[in-house]
């Protein structure tokens, strides 16, 4: 059975398919959405974003902020008394305002109003599943998967017998039904529940296995230190105390019969990048090859080109190298030449036969698995995570307990002041004085969006953005977001870069990888929508050269605490404490928080804690049985599917 023999599958259908990973009837089946959006029609007034039933609606208002861009006041009855209501949308808007409603809104009441993010004429379905497949709207794809249920079988169960009866977890076959079609919010918790469980069972067995294998010994690189030393003078900056102590900590451990697997933690500019390089060159000069695995082409480049300042025997291998060039790399890895390979996920399909080290940066957006492929291919490498997302030690130490964790707290010196400002939306004169003042020196500026295209939604997209902001600034605007393909974000991020760009609209996808010196404005819509240490990292793609950089915070939420903290807290480590408290384990480290928000995070912290000790005490075993290799399809599965949610 093919997906193009099911009801409603065309040929275009399976092109929007193909490019989501969607191959085959399994592929398909394990597709999990993006998050679901509840309803249910809501009785009491909450803050929390509920499905209202709003009567006799008139307008009170209407603010124009910019072309087709306006603020739409208007006041309706609910549960018998009058309330203002709030829209920021395209003024077509207008003409959805009937006298009986469905609004999808949030009370803010401080100010005695709602905030109003989709407006309904007729009552929508109580559980929404949200895909975001390009191509297939989410009710034609929830069609087709329902289709393909028919021809359902059974899977193999993926947790171990006794944890499933241990804990009452729904079986693995209803998981994926109630995934795809969940009745109510009961069926929600129950798939959020296991997923939420296994995710963590799995991450914590396979860093157990990690860290038993990592108990034998390997054979010690010999390197001249003073070859280093040489490499280090010729750096146009000084490095800082936490850099040295870092990079003597980690070569002395090439030096040594331990096998390296540690964990690099730094803050957004501390200078990560460079400890790596000058690891990597230790390396190649003690006989062996290397290894810099990335998440993006746009960070690989970064690094490639960073790396080629300070030593040559460095190539670029991405899926977008030439067959020519990636056969000449090959050759040179097959003659057992020592060089630096740095690339992305396609490096995982390339033997190394000297491989000593593999650098993974960005570590949280790859799976476990993926993170091993290429040191489970040679016994002897050594292997070192770097993040940019601060990981409270708490956190770390029960879900990387099987790596030996670094900070680099400090950054270089020489550096500009960020200030950080939270602004209501009516309220962006001091945005747009500054942009202007900024512009006319010749700088540049990045504005964030949540989404790439809305219709339907108070939030802001690229269009929304650009019409908003170009109404105040006169300058050249360039779009960059993760639809695009690979070479099309690398020519965008070379034309800001070259200062062809004036103000580069985005969405997330700047978030890492993107060193732009002469940015020095990040305006971020809907700042409310991110978690703290999405915005602490956007916020450090401004202030990485000796301008003085402002970022601007656009929330309609008023007097929001959570934003206040980063106009006070600039250290992305004391962020992560406040980070997890807000949001809990589970949304800090699987970085999906969309799936579903109503989550009990004292019971979600339960999960985490009972799924790392079970998923440890089950690797021993395992692995004392000398059956380790049996659960690689599942994490396999888990990893492709964990990558490319990410």
């Amino acid at each position: 059975m093919t997906l193009k023999t099911l009801n409603g599958v065309g040929p275009k259908t399976i092109e929007y398919l193909t490019k989501a990973n969607v191959h085959d009837l399994n592929d398909l089946l394990l597709l999990e959405p993006v998050k679901y959006i509840n309803y249910e029609l809501s009785k009491d007034i909450t803050s929390l974003k509920s499905l209202y039933f709003i009567e006799n609606v008139r307008i009170a208002k209407v603010n124009k902020l910019a072309k087709n861009i306006c603020q739409i006041i208007f006041l309706a009855e609910l549960n018998n008394k009058t309330y203002r209501f709030i829209i920021f949308n395209k003024d077509y808007i207008l003409y959805s305002l009937k006298k009986s409603l469905y609004v999808y809104a949030s009370y803010q009441r401080e100010k005695n109003y709602f905030l109003v993010d989709k407006i309904f004429q007729t009552k929508p379905l109580d559980i929404k599943v949200i895909y975001n497949i390009k191509g297939i709207s989410d009710s034609n794809l929830s069609k087709i998967i329902y289709n393909a249920f028919n021809y359902f079988k059974a899977p193999p169960e993926r947790l171990p017998l006794a944890i499933i009866d241990k804990y009452k977890f729904i079986s693995y076959s209803d998981y994926l039904i109630k995934m795809h079609f969940p009745k109510d919010e009961e069926d929600l918790k129950q798939v959020l529940r296991r997923k939420t469980y296994e995710k963590y069972f799995w991450r914590s067995f396979f860093y157990e296995i990690l860290n038993l294998k990592n108990q034998r010994q390997k054979e010690p690189k010999e390197f001249n230190k003073e070859e280093i030393k040489e490499l280090i003078k010729k750096l146009p900056f000084e490095l800082t105390l936490d850099q040295k102590e870092v990079l003597n900590e980690v070569l002395s451990e090439l030096n040594s019969t331990k096998r390296i697997n540690r964990l690099i933690e730094g803050d957004v500019g501390s200078g990560k990048t460079i400890v790596a390089l000058l690891i990597a060159y230790a390396t190649l000069i003690s006989g062996y090859q290397a290894v810099f695995l990335t998440p993006t082409v746009i960070l690989a480049n970064q690094h490639y080109k960073n790396a080629l300042k300070y030593f040559s025997q460095v190539y670029l291998l991405t899926s977008h190298t030439k067959t020519k060039e990636r056969n000449e790399i090959i050759a040179k890895l097959n003659k057992g030449e020592n060089i630096l390979v740095i690339g992305t996920h396609s490096l995982l399909n390339i033997d190394f036969p000297k491989l000593g080290l593999v650098l993974v940066d960005e570590q949280q957006r790859f799976g476990v698995f993926q993170r091993s492929i290429l040191q489970k291919k040679q016994p002897n490498c050594d292997t070192i995570y770097f993040t940019a997302t601060p990981i409270p030690r708490s956190l770390a130490m029960t879900s990387y307990g099987g790596l030996d964790l670094s900070l680099i707290k400090t950054k270089p010196a020489n550096r500009g002041k960020i200030t950080t400002r939270v602004l209501n939306l009516l309220d962006l004169k001091p945005c747009f004085a500054k942009c202007l003042e900024k512009i006319a020196k010749g700088e540049q500026i990045f504005i964030v969006v949540p989404l790439i295209q809305s219709l339907d939604s108070n939030l802001f997209d690229l269009e929304k953005a650009k019409d908003l902001f170009a109404s105040q600034i006169k300058a050249k605007y360039g779009f960059i977001h993760g639809k695009l393909k690979e070479q099309d974000k690398v020519e965008i991020i070379r034309k800001f870069n070259a200062k062809e760009i004036d103000v580069l609209i985005a969405t997330t996808v700047i978030e890492v990888g993107v060193d732009i010196r002469n940015a020095s404005v990040m305006i971020i819509m809907d700042a409310d929508r991110y978690g703290l240490a999405s915005l602490h990292q956007l916020r450090g793609r401004v202030g990485r050269s000796d301008l003085d950089s402002y970022v601007y915070l656009i929330s309609d939420i008023e007097s929001n605490e959570r934003l206040a903290l980063l106009e006070k807290i600039d250290d992305g480590f004391t962020l992560a404490e406040y980070d997890l408290k807000l949001r809990g384990p589970g949304d800090f480290l699987r970085n999906q928080s969309g799936f579903y928000n109503d989550v009990n995070t004292e019971l979600e912290k339960k999960i985490f804690q009972y799924a790392n000790y079970d998923g440890s005490n089950f690797a021993k075993k395992v692995f004392a049985a000398k059956t380790e290799n049996k659960y690689d399809h599942i994490l396999e599965m888990i990893a492709k599917y964990d990558y490319e949610n990410n």
